[in-house]
Formats: C-alpha cells, structure tokens, sequence
C-alpha cells in the first residue's frame, strides 16, 4: 500500500492500454486517471502523422507530373504551329468573272459564297494545296448575243490541284509573296440561253480542262488572290463566229473566308492534355 499525503492506494489497476486507476483505500473511489501513456500515445500519433504525410509525399509528385505534362503540350502547340503549313477551310470569298471575246468585255459579275480548301505555308512561302468551289448557278449577262444567246450560266466549277502539283515562290515583299502553282484541274458545267428564244437552251456542258499554271498572292494576314485565269472557253467556229468567247476569273479571299483547320499533329497534342487533365481529376477524387 502506498500512503501520499493523506491518501491511502492499495492497489493499482490497469484500465485499457497504458491508462493506471488509482483507487482510494478509504472510500474506494475513484479519484483520478493519470495518462501514463504520453510517449506511446505520441508514437501512435507520429505513425498517424508519417502516414499522411507520406500520403501527401506520394499525391504532390503526381500533381506536379500532371503539371510538367501540361506545360510540355502547351509549349508544343506554337512549335507544331510553326513548323507544318496550316490548313484552311474556305467559307466565303469572292469570284469575278468577265466574259471577253476579240478583247472586249461583253459581260461580268461578282459571285460569292466560296468553298473548298487552301494550305498555305507562310514559312516557305507557298500555297500546298488549293482545291477552290465556286458557288452555283452564276449568271453572265452579255451585252451582245454570241452564237444566238445572250446569257451563260456557269452551273458549276472548281479549281483544285493536278498530279504532280507543287507551288514555287516568285516574289516576296514585307507583308506578301506571290507564288506560282500549277497544274491545277478546273471542272464543272455550264448553260446558256436566248432571251429571244430563237435557240434552244443549253445546260450541262462540261467544262474540263488543265490549267498549267495559277498566280496567287498571299499575305501576312493569310488572305489570298488569285489572278485572272481562263475559267471557260467557247469555240467560236461551234457557235458560228468568228472569235472565240473566253470566260476569266479571279478570285479573292479575306482571313474571314478561312478558318483554320487543326493539323493531327495538334489535335493530338490537344486531346493529350484533355487526357491529362481527365486523369487528374479522377486521380484528386480517389
């Protein structure tokens, strides 16, 4: 038995890990619960604190994994950008047409609603790919008859790259440089009728043929001109006259008539990102 100051513990019992209940001889009740167990107590705590920690130790390098990802794809896009000709698809523009025989212009408009596609490479100063659909049904009002008509439709036509289609650089300035591409494939169909009615009206007659060669003038700003080329001709001799009727167009595209088609390169790039940032977030939720 132990005497303290008046107090009288006979016994002592453990209670539970590391907890001692000091009991009062004289009444035996209970007077106090001393936590001898501190230092354990700590050490289960240190072990508690370590697991988080190395919780946290293991998620911060995913993050910062996660991050180094993310920066590699962004600072690969403006390289990717850089380095392969971009790819536009053509949704406006303009076409004029002029309708000329002996030299004298009989006819003209201004036909828009352009499509098809354009690559352009500002680096290399080229034009890669041209592939240009002119819009339906563009009427040319003559001001004299020829062969009997005083009107051509062009029903249809486009203007697209050859075999064996390549583009060279002729002539560059600070904010342009004019390229000559060729052979390139026009096709499409056109009509013609008489106001009068005296001859009969014309549809569907094929417009074929290759062109050797296009002029176009690119600028920084990534619109596009081409110069007057022979879209159409008619034989004067199958229409009774004397001179052939030739049909010239040129053609003109402002930056809002492209948009921008992302190259596989980059939308890989792209997707790898979306992929990342998924992973991530399924990666916080766990």
């Amino acid at each position: 038995m132990t005497i303290i100051a008046g107090w009288c513990f006979p016994a002592q019992r453990p209670l539970g890990r590391g907890l001692v209940v000091h009991i009062c001889a004289q009444n035996w009740a209970c007077r106090s619960v001393v936590l001898d167990s501190i230092a354990s107590r700590s050490a289960r705590e240190g072990r508690s604190t370590a697991r988080n920690v190395g919780f946290q130790a293991h998620k911060e390098p995913w993050r910062a994994r996660l991050l180094a990802a993310l920066m590699f794809c962004a600072a690969l896009l403006p390289t990717a950008a850089q380095a392969a000709p971009t790819m536009y698809a053509i949704n406006g523009g303009t076409a004029g047409l002029s309708v000329v025989v002996n030299g004298t212009e009989v006819g003209n408009t201004v036909s828009g609603s352009l499509t098809g596609n354009l690559t352009i490479d500002q680096s290399a100063q080229t034009i890669d790919e041209i592939n240009i659909v002119l819009a339906p049904n563009i009427p040319l009002m003559l001001s004299s008859p020829y062969g009997g008509y005083d009107s051509i439709v062009i029903e249809s036509a486009s203007i697209a790259g050859g075999l064996g289609y390549t583009s060279s650089q002729i002539a560059s300035t600070g904010t342009s440089f004019t390229v000559l591409g060729g052979p390139l494939e026009v096709n499409g169909t056109y009509g013609a009728t008489d106001s009068l009615g005296v001859s009969p009206s014309a549809s569907g007659i094929p417009i074929a043929y290759t062109m050797q060669s296009l002029t176009g003038v690119v600028t920084s700003t990534s619109s596009v001109a081409f110069n007057a080329f022979t879209l159409n001709a008619l034989n004067g001799a199958g229409f009774g006259e004397t001179d052939d009727l030739i049909i010239f167009a040129t053609i003109n595209i402002t930056p809002s008539g492209l948009t921008v088609i992302p190259e596989p390169s980059t939308a890989l790039l792209v997707s790898m990102g979306l992929g990342l940032l998924a992973a991530g977030s399924r990666r916080r939720s766990e």
